[in-house]
């Protein structure tokens, strides 16, 4: 071994060092130029999918958003008539957007238009209502997160309109922690009266978090016992009492969503003895 490296010490490398570096020099060139071209290539398709699908949707999400706050609106405060779209109407406009231009979605989005579109082309009278808005829900906020993220790195948005959107997000989520904690009088006092709630941000983060504890514990429960149990709705009714405590902008607001909250928790407490491990009741 020692020979070796004393033949190649011997070595004249000088007329070597510069065809070296001249290949070096090129393929690093090449490199870079491939990285370049990667990343205006890369950077390009975002702005497409940004102006061809994400903003036309998201924007489209918050009118829908809007359709469903004037339903529960009507519908809590038994108001007939008056001109508005109703909700599965606002929610067709966005399907067909995403048809028209299915080929910029994720294969996320794909999978959620594919069950969207069955459910919308079942009748009414042969699925519950709620389980479809459910899913309407689910697709809003995956899109939006999707949406938030591409405009960010495109810089695309303006604070004000950021904000539009990260609230509209928070509807979502809020909603979804309500159906998954079986908040039966919450949401619709939350969505009909569509209250400007304040740190959004942060309570995004803590919904998340509180929905992915409920998950964990019902498959835990799911491999012990074959009924619910109340510890698997304590997460969600622990988070939305803190998020109506922090976000609620006045005493009075925070007081009314509380009363429901206590309302939905007595009612789940007292009914999950009824509920299988799936949390159906039988």
């Amino acid at each position: 071994m020692n020979t070796f490296w004393e033949s190649i010490k011997d070595l004249n490398w000088g007329p070597s060092l510069p065809i070296i570096g001249a290949f070096g020099g090129a393929a690093f060139g090449q490199f870079c130029s491939h990285f370049l071209t990667q990343s205006r290539d890369t950077k390009k398709e975002k702005k497409e999918n940004f102006q061809n699908l994400y903003s036309p949707i998201a924007h489209k999400i918050v009118t829908y958003i809007d359709c469903e706050h004037q339903y529960f609106k009507n519908k809590m405060h038994s108001i007939g008539g008056g001109t508005y779209t109703e909700p599965s109407l606002a929610f067709k406009e966005i399907i067909d957007i995403l048809e028209k231009n299915i080929k910029y979605a994720t294969p996320e989005i794909m999978s959620m238009y594919e069950e969207l579109n069955r459910l919308f082309n079942v009748p009414e009278e042969r699925i519950e209502w709620n389980d479809y808005r459910k899913t309407r829900m689910e697709f809003c906020e995956s899109f939006l997160t999707q949406y938030l993220k591409i405009s960010k790195d495109l810089k695309a948005l303006l604070a004000s309109t950021e904000k539009l959107f990260i609230e509209t997000l928070f509807i979502c989520k809020f909603d979804l922690l309500c159906h998954a904690s079986y908040c039966k009088k919450l949401h619709p006092i939350f969505l009909g009266d569509k209250f400007k709630i304040k740190n959004t941000n942060q309570l995004n983060a803590q919904i998340d978090k509180a929905r992915s504890k409920i998950i964990r514990l019902r498959e835990k429960n799911k491999k012990q016992n074959n009924k619910m149990t109340a510890s698997c709705f304590e997460p969600g009714f622990t988070c939305l009492k803190s998020v109506i405590e922090i976000g609620a902008p006045n005493t009075y607001i925070k007081n009314e969503l509380i009363k429901s909250l206590n309302e939905d928790e007595i009612h789940v407490l007292n009914s999950v003895k009824h509920m299988d491990a799936d949390g159906i009741l039988g």
